[in-house]
């Protein structure tokens, strides 16, 4: 609460009761002027905010204030190759968000995907893209974003455009990721695959990492590479895509990943036809990506066991998979009798 010193002296008259977070806003010219502190003594404020050398402090004072209770969790979602399925689950993340009462926000960090505003309906809705935020740094306020964003199915999203992507320096991911944790319950992030100042940024402030895989061994040795890339240390863990033509089984490519598997998902045969028809992924609840995405957001609402977490041993890493030493169909066959 800010209090002009025109207003400090009724509101002391009143009785009103003291608040922890009263500001007592007055010109630096009044500063030797006693009855000013005598004021702020009365008012029980907790500073005196002297204008115009106190703006700055002021102003992010106002912008880490969105919400009493800033906090909001953080997953990255990163496939494992190209076109395993990533943008897909940051979409039913976030909707499964939307679906338990939480205030979601998508952003997308891949300037080489489609755009997520895309794959919720959300193009030729208006709101600011990526181009327009390039050029943030500091404190944003978050309820302030939040206004300014495409919001398609109770999801604010920060999305690309149909443009050439620009050149998006890490202060302005940060100061949006930032902004967005402290107004939104759930951020999720759609992350490249690729290591890189922003990559790292953004894996430093999450809760967990998902790195999807489909449950073929190109997929697993490309999933290695892009964890040895982007290093995304503790909470990450393994989704397995499986389907026709996937035989591997998840919990062995999960171990030879080195990470935990947090969960299975089979393959959608209609799912790219009915985004193209306009449906978002995991929009029907009773689908497996669906139930997949409320797993995972209740996973997260569970608080862990002391001494819970953590990663499995390797056991051997790629070489289950006959990757390297043993390559090429040999080294599949091995990989194939092992599984059988």
């Amino acid at each position: 609460m800010l209090v002009g010193e025109d207003l400090a002296d009724r509101i002391i008259e009143l009785g009103l009761p003291r608040r922890p977070d009263v500001l007592l806003v007055v010109p630096a010219a009044r500063t030797e002027d006693t009855t000013v502190w005598r004021r702020a003594v009365d008012l029980g404020a907790a500073r005196v905010v002297l204008l115009p050398d106190g703006e700055p402090w002021l102003v992010e004072r106002l912008a880490w204030s969105d919400r009493a209770d800033a906090g909001g969790q953080v997953i990255a979602v990163v496939g494992g190759r190209g076109g395993a399925g990533a943008s897909s689950l940051v979409a039913a993340l976030c909707l499964a968000a939307v679906r338990t009462g939480l205030k979601p926000l998508l952003l997308d960090a891949d300037p080489w995907g489609a755009g997520a505003d895309l794959l919720l309906g959300a193009e030729s809705e208006p709101g600011l893209r990526w181009p327009d935020l390039a050029g943030l740094s500091g404190q944003v306020s978050g309820d302030a974003l939040n206004d300014a964003l495409p919001r398609p199915l109770g999801v604010s999203v920060v999305s690309w455009d149909r443009g050439t992507p620009v050149d998006l320096p890490t202060s302005a991911v940060v100061s949006v990721l930032e902004a967005a944790v402290r107004s939104h319950d759930l951020v999720v992030v759609d992350l490249p695959r690729r290591a890189d100042a922003t990559s790292s940024a953004v894996l430093a402030r999450t809760t967990a990492t998902y790195v999807i895989v489909p449950a073929e061994v190109r997929a697993a040795a490309a999933a290695a590479r892009t964890l040895a890339w982007l290093n995304p240390g503790g909470g990450a863990a393994v989704i397995v895509r499986t389907g026709r033509g996937r035989s591997l089984d998840p919990v062995t490519i999960a171990a030879a990943l080195g990470l935990p598997l947090a969960g299975v998902v089979r393959d959608e045969p209609h799912l790219e036809t009915a985004v193209d028809a306009g449906d978002a992924p995991g929009l029907r609840p009773r689908s497996p990506l669906a139930r997949l995405a409320d797993a995972l957001l209740g996973q997260l609402a569970q608080p862990r066991a002391p001494g819970a977490g953590g990663q499995p041993p390797r056991a051997g890493g790629l070489a289950q998979l006959g990757l390297p030493g043993e390559t090429g169909m040999a080294g599949r066959r091995r990989f194939a009798d092992e599984v059988a």
